[in-house]
């Protein structure tokens, strides 16, 4: 990631992440992530058949909590022909997420991985 990190001082979410967030497709698969221009993460969407998933995705820490997550996700649901679900290997950390998403009424448990955690998908 870079040295050189967009303004993120003080607390909550960032504004207006429309016009300051870009998707940059490295393959058909990894999208990196730039904000104000900065690389700032990347993530990977994969064609399931019947659906798409996110195998993994990371923001830079300094840059967590801050809404951008929930962007993409919001942003990468939006423009997919196909549901967006869980990968089935979810980490904890993924499966948290997950679950803070199904709070927040953006996404739903719909059934159970083989590694016990659950399956999500996103509804808003």
């Amino acid at each position: 990631m870079s040295e050189k990190l967009p303004d993120s001082s003080g607390e909550g979410k960032l504004e207006n992440l429309e016009s300051r967030l870009t998707f940059v497709p490295v393959n058909e698969n990894i999208t990196r992530l730039f904000l104000d221009g900065e690389r700032i993460g990347v993530f990977a969407c994969n064609d399931q058949g019947d659906h798409y998933s996110i195998s993994f995705i990371t923001i830079d820490e300094k840059l967590r909590g801050k809404g951008i997550g929930t962007f993409v996700y919001q942003k990468l649901a939006a423009s997919l022909d196909k549901p967006l679900r869980s990968d089935l290997q979810l980490s904890e950390a993924a499966e948290n997420l997950w679950k803070k998403f199904e709070s927040e009424g953006l996404a739903k448990r719909i059934d159970t991985a083989p590694n016990g955690r659950g399956i999500y998908e996103w509804i808003a």
